[in-house]
């Protein structure tokens, strides 16, 4: 361990790690949750069709190039945001709070919907503190895939900048 701490670019490998973790694990479990929200509503124009769409995303995805012609032109490449934006939204996850949701009793929201609460406060206020056990679950999932993920540092950080610890120690021991 201690030839490890003294590698040139370990701590900034451990601080990019760290940052990746708890940005992309705090703005996944808020998008999901809010996502899940809103294809719980009656009201929300096309939610079928889009929740539908969303758990197709499930079963057939893109590929690996066209993913990487997608992330390339956005300008994504080498840049911190690589880490954060594309696992931002998962089907899993929404589809995960989205049945908890569910569970939850109607006349709650309804109750807040006569004292004149608006879908956000809602959701902020009643709604997301109720999910604690739906919530706690999307944490250990997105911060044990964030952390283990070597795909996205790999391919999609080819000038070695932003490395994660992950792939840092992966070089280290020589299995690239």
């Amino acid at each position: 361990y201690i030839d490890i701490f003294k590698l040139n670019g370990f701590f900034p490998a451990l601080g990019i790690s760290v940052l990746r973790t708890l940005l992309g694990t705090v703005s996944a479990v808020l998008v999901c949750s809010f996502l899940g929200y809103m294809f719980t509503k009656e009201e929300m124009p096309g939610r079928k069709v889009m929740y539908r769409f969303l758990v197709m995303t499930m079963y057939i995805n893109g590929g690996l190039i066209s993913t990487f012609i997608v992330m390339k032109s956005y300008g994504l490449l080498n840049t911190f945001w690589i880490y954060i934006l594309p696992m931002l939204i998962s089907a899993y996850n929404i589809v995960l709070i989205k049945t908890y949701m569910e569970s939850l009793p109607a006349s709650l929201e309804e109750s807040a919907m006569l004292d004149g609460c608006g879908y956000f406060r809602i959701f902020a206020q009643i709604i997301f503190p109720l999910l604690t056990p739906a919530t706690a679950t999307l944490v250990i999932i997105k911060t044990v895939s964030i952390v283990n993920d070597m795909y996205i540092p790999y391919l999609y950080m080819p000038k070695n900048q932003n490395k994660t610890l992950t792939t840092f120690l992966m070089r280290y021991a020589g299995a690239q």
